[in-house]
């Protein structure tokens, strides 16, 4: 993130480089030593084990890696938080009124005073500087001083805390001097408010720093301090180039961004057409279905009805009376049963003959009035002929 940051900064899209970016350099250098030289402890020297499992050999080795990781704990957190007072400085030039110019000064001013203490304290503190950690040696028979570390690591951690609180409400009380919209506040104090994070960190780094003084098991109790620590710093670096993150995704991510959720968009709004044409398709074909197994010729149902006489129209102008009458016989064969089902083409024919069949009109005989015409024209129509001559359809046209 620092790298994207001075990237932008350099082609000029979030700004020119400035003495904050010159700043967060070392900020970031000595945080990335910060977190080998945990590696280190861990790796070689038994520092994330108890006292008590870590040989004697290594304490010497483990004492110098916790002097070296003050130091670079000391050097990266007062760069990084000078470098996000400064760029504040830079935003508000020429905005905001000298006591606000005075405030972010003297929070700089602060910061780097309280961060040359700290390491001067540390280089001190024992005199020689390399008694610190050589008295764990067997081997040391040198005289040396040292200072008594339980008040000034509490006292350390505390004054870290309350730089991390002071970079982070500094810019929000500036902020609502600023003649900008309600929505564009609301979201610098979003990207601001990250910081409390980093104090939150701070909060558990000076714990254990306090807890060490005053811990046998220093191994342990100083692994849980690293890890505090190594999460401050990193977070705090996060929080230094989160402006500029803001920048990179609007002029390189938001558009391929914003086609690929277009893209899906589309995507899951077909699925959904499909999936509901498929489920009415399903529905159509089981009520379909349900309805021909479950159907009763013999019953009726009004749906049958319907198939019936929309295909008896059809049927009465293709069929050829001879076909009609040679298929009576097999129809009456067929439908003995008082509930026939229809399952093929061939039933449904079937069934509709035997409909025909059923319903044709009735024979009127003729009456005692009647002309002798009409008694042969009786006598004839009597006979045994196809069913065809009493019920003929309509001739085509």
């Amino acid at each position: 993130m620092v790298g994207m940051r001075l990237w932008l900064r350099s082609r000029k899209q979030a700004g020119g480089l400035g003495l904050d970016d010159a700043l967060l350099v070392p900020g970031y250098v000595a945080a990335t030593g910060f977190s080998a030289l945990i590696i280190i402890g861990n790796l070689h020297y038994g520092v994330d084990r108890h006292i008590w499992d870590v040989p004697p050999a290594w304490f010497e080795a483990a004492v110098l890696l916790a002097w070296l990781t003050e130091l670079f704990f000391t050097v990266s957190s007062c760069a990084t938080k000078i470098s996000v007072l400064l760029f504040y400085r830079r935003l508000t030039k020429g905005t905001i009124s000298k006591r606000w110019k005075g405030a972010t000064i003297g929070a700089i001013v602060f910061t780097a005073a309280y961060g040359l203490a700290l390491i001067l304290a540390l280089v001190f503190n024992c005199r020689p500087t390399n008694a610190y950690w050589k008295v764990y040696s067997d081997h040391y028979h040198e005289d040396y001083t040292c200072s008594d570390t339980k008040a000034i690591n509490p006292l350390a951690g505390a004054l870290s805390v309350f730089s991390d609180f002071y970079a982070v409400f500094l810019p929000m009380l500036m902020l609502r001097h600023f003649d900008i919209p309600h929505r564009q506040k609301v979201a610098l104090n979003l990207v601001f408010s990250l910081g409390l994070l980093v104090g939150g960190a701070g909060i558990a780094r000076t714990y254990y720093l306090w807890q060490l003084g005053y811990d046998y098991d220093i191994t342990f109790v100083g692994y849980r301090l690293l890890m505090s620590s190594v999460l401050e710093l990193q977070i705090g670096l996060i929080c230094a180039s989160a402006p500029a993150l803001r920048v990179f995704f609007r002029q390189y991510l938001a558009e391929p961004f914003s086609r690929a959720l277009n893209t899906a968009r589309t995507d899951r709004g077909e699925s959904r057409v499909g999936k509901r044409d498929s489920s009415q398709v399903a529905q159509s074909i089981d009520s379909y279905t349900s309805h021909r197994r479950s159907g009763s010729l013999g019953a009726g149902s009004a749906v049958d009805a319907k198939i019936m006489q929309h295909r008896t129209a059809p049927l009465e102008e293709e069929e050829e009376p001879e076909q009609f009458g040679a298929s009576v016989p097999s129809a009456k064969l067929r439908t003995d049963s008082p509930a026939m089902q229809v399952r093929t083409p061939e039933d449904y024919e079937v069934y509709t003959l035997k409909n025909l069949q059923r319903n044709r009109p009735s024979q009127h005989y003729p009456s005692k009035s009647s002309s002798s015409w009409d008694m042969e024209d009786h006598k004839d129509s009597s006979s045994h002929k196809p069913l065809t001559t009493c019920y003929s359809p309509p001739s085509r046209g």
